[in-house]
């Protein structure tokens, strides 16, 4: 899909161009924009947050951002994180996409299975239970598209849902 997109607007992007991607993966769409865009500046940012949990403000919420040269562009991208008061994480893509396979791809993963069962919304029940309940809704609330993407570009996430299920087996064969 975005190979297909990248190819697709190649000819309208000049080689002083500089691409910023907010993908929820980041070796993936590097690789890709790397091979259509060779002599481009490529930006990966990823902010870890969307329009449902930003109703009291950008302050505070974190946004990847994985390393590039300190061109002017880069320089202003970075000036505008910091004016909206985000905390600005840099790390590489390969390190951005294996603690995202535990946090984002383990949360969509639990939120999605559970959200296949008829789970009950009663009137009574622990934080914890509710948390869950949640955490089924907020998953469920985003395309299954964007799902099966952020797993199947995101390289750690097999291993991730391997090791969770595994667990659960484990836990599951106490009684």
């Amino acid at each position: 899909m975005l190979e297909q997109l990248l190819i697709e607007i190649k000819q309208y992007i000049s080689g002083s161009a500089v691409l910023v991607d907010v993908c929820s993966v980041k070796e993936y769409p590097h690789e890709v924009m790397r091979k259509y865009f060779p002599a481009n500046e490529i930006i990966g940012t990823h902010p870890l947050f969307g329009p449902d949990s930003t109703a009291d403000g950008l302050a505070g919420r974190q946004i990847v951002v994985t390393p590039s040269k300190e061109s002017p562009a880069y320089k202003r991208l970075i000036g505008t994180f910091e004016s909206a008061s985000l905390e600005t994480i840099y790390m590489s893509a390969e390190e951005h996409d294996r603690q995202m396979a535990w946090t984002l791809c383990l949360t969509q993963f639990i939120g999605r299975g559970l959200g296949s069962l008829p789970l009950p919304r009663n009137s009574i029940g622990t934080k914890g239970y509710f948390d869950l309940l949640d955490i089924v809704t907020r998953a469920n609330a985003d395309t299954m598209q964007l799902y099966i993407d952020m797993n199947k570009y995101n390289r750690f996430a097999g291993e991730m849902r391997e090791k969770v299920i595994a667990g659960l087996m484990n836990i599951h064969k106490t009684f």
